[in-house]
């Protein structure tokens, strides 16, 4: 019975986490997810699979987003939580800590020792860094330096 309550409490929380129109759209995809598995392998999936489906949909309902400091990671927890619930695959499922990037007392980001040049595409280049750096060795990087 408190197995049961805890479940309940747990899926009213994560109902809350969700909009109503994530909620349907995970929903719509674990079900397409669970017919794909069926039809392939013919059998009802144990446990396990069931698990593993429910972080496929996860990742189909909420696809990546473009953005360096988006909410991806905890939206698929919240997602994972609400079906896994729902479904009665796990009475209980604990988030994963959020991954969030670390930064100093202000609030700022930490800025590294080395300064790292990036091309168009955002990527770092080891080349051109080399070079950026072996200019810098001794200089002033800042003006308030």
């Amino acid at each position: 019975m408190f197995k049961e309550l805890s479940r309940w409490y747990n899926l009213f929380l994560s109902k809350r986490a969700l909009p109503k129109r994530l909620r349907k759209r995970a929903d719509k995809y674990y079900r397409i997810t669970l017919r794909d598995f069926i039809k392939k392998s013919g059998r009802k999936p144990n446990r396990n699979e069931l698990f593993e489906i429910v972080v496929k949909t996860s990742h189909r309902a909420y696809g990546a987003r473009r953005t360096w400091n988006g909410p991806g990671h905890d939206v698929r927890q919240w997602i994972r939580k609400y079906l896994l619930l729902k479904n009665r695959i796990r009475l209980k499922y604990e988030l994963q800590p959020l991954k969030r990037k670390r930064r100093n007392k202000k609030g700022r980001k930490r800025k590294g020792r080395i300064s790292k040049r990036r091309n168009r595409k955002g990527r770092i280049s080891k080349k051109s860094n080399r070079k950026w750096n072996d200019d810098l060795a001794g200089q002033k990087r800042f003006w308030w330096e």
